[in-house]
């Protein structure tokens, strides 16, 4: 089962572990709706740029020993057009 923030009367929010699709429900004697904007988005991994990621697999592919030898791009045509 998903978490969900719930908000009630009072403006408090917490999350909740509940069915998918549940939109109210009540709990101790309170009143939750489901809230529509989240609060926080989770993201896994280290978020970066195209460029970067560029950057990072050109040197990974100058590392290796057969690297650039098995692309069909050459490493100046690469860099070049990335601006590297």
């Amino acid at each position: 089962m998903p978490i969900f923030d719930f908000t009630n009367e009072t403006g408090e929010r917490r999350e909740f572990i509940v069915p998918a699709g549940t939109e109210f429900f009540q709990n101790g004697g309170e009143s939750w709706t489901r809230a529509v904007e989240p609060v926080r988005i989770s993201v896994r991994g280290e978020a970066v740029g195209f460029k970067e990621q560029m950057r990072r697999d050109c040197y990974r592919l100058e590392t290796r020993p057969k690297g650039w030898k098995k692309n069909s791009v050459t490493k100046q045509t690469v860099k070049k057009v990335w601006g590297l």
